[in-house]
């Protein structure tokens, strides 16, 4: 004879696997290189038998996720699906901060840093067969100056290169790789100043990251040690580096043994103020962003709930 609490329990798993689960994608029609009507017609073959309720919206302008985002908080959808690059994840990941609503992610980007460090899948179809079965965790949001990111954040030849590249017509990883050798030897290192844990640091660097995640995106693993739920972010230091160096460089950076090198510093804070004598450009999940002479950087610890 079955106990009453057996009972209970197959029950309650029962209730929980027949509740429909609301869901609105949100998608940037202009992100990637797939026609987002393919990505519609997807979307409807694999939930048409399920139990999702779903909604699709398309973003107009810069900023419009974050109106969607909200609206979608308000109308109490359980999930909120980005379809689109790291821009719009920050976008709409900012707005469900300590909501409860969560994220998905169907990556549409050039980098999907954010997609690629939690290995939810590049490939558009098996993205969406996800939804059906997910598993939810908690991450961390970190901020710089109050703008919000959730993958990396820095100053530096990354920055300047994310700044002058955002002007330029052409898109994607091979036009960024070959605008960023051409900016390479004209580069000059700045001296930063950097505050954390009762310490004062100053350093000349080539490029300062703050990584909440492993990666910039493309797999390219500036903090490979990172980890997105321990509250803290990896303050990684590149000091200037004899060109003979580079390659050496780039092959760590896509195989996860940068940290190894010598030229490489890196530290672990909740929180830190970088310092600069002239303001220059700042990135933020590899979008430009001025943020003056002092950057101070915060996380946000179980920030957001994610399916993956």
């Amino acid at each position: 004879m079955e106990s009453e609490n057996t009972v209970l329990i197959e029950n309650t798993i029962k209730t929980e696997k027949e509740k429909t689960t609301k869901m609105v994608f949100i998608i940037n029609p202009v992100s990637g290189t797939e026609k987002k009507e393919h990505i519609v017609t997807r979307i409807h073959q694999q939930l048409k038998l399920s139990k999702i309720q779903y909604d699709i919206v398309y973003t107009d302008f810069a900023g419009h996720a974050i109106e969607l985002a909200k609206q979608a908080i308000k109308q109490k959808y359980d999930v909120v699906v980005a379809v689109g690059g790291d821009g719009t994840v920050n976008e709409i990941a900012q707005t469900l901060i300590k909501t409860k609503t969560a994220l998905a992610i169907i990556p549409q980007g050039s980098g999907n840093g954010l997609a690629r460090h939690l290995e939810i899948p590049l490939n558009t179809e098996e993205a969406i067969k996800r939804l059906l079965e997910p598993k939810k965790i908690l991450i961390d949001a970190a901020t710089a100056n109050e703008n919000y990111f959730f993958c990396t954040s820095g100053v530096g030849f990354d920055s300047h290169v994310s700044a002058s590249f955002a002007a330029r017509a052409f898109r994607g990883l091979a036009g960024y790789a070959y605008f960023a050798i051409k900016e390479f030897f004209a580069y000059k290192p700045l001296t930063y100043t950097i505050e954390f844990d009762g310490q004062k640091i100053e350093r000349k660097a080539f490029l300062i990251a703050c990584a909440n995640a492993t990666q910039y995106g493309n797999n390219a693993y500036i903090a490979p040690q990172a980890n997105i739920q321990d509250g803290k972010l990896d303050i990684c230091i590149l000091k200037p580096f004899p060109k003979i160096q580079t390659l050496k460089l780039v092959w760590q950076l896509f195989n996860k043994t940068l940290p190894q090198n010598q030229y490489i510093e890196t530290y672990k804070a909740n929180k830190f103020k970088i310092s600069i004598e002239n303001t220059i450009p700042a990135h933020l999940d590899g979008e430009s962003k001025g943020l003056g002479t002092n950057i101070e950087y915060k996380t946000i610890s179980k920030a957001l709930t994610v399916w993956v």
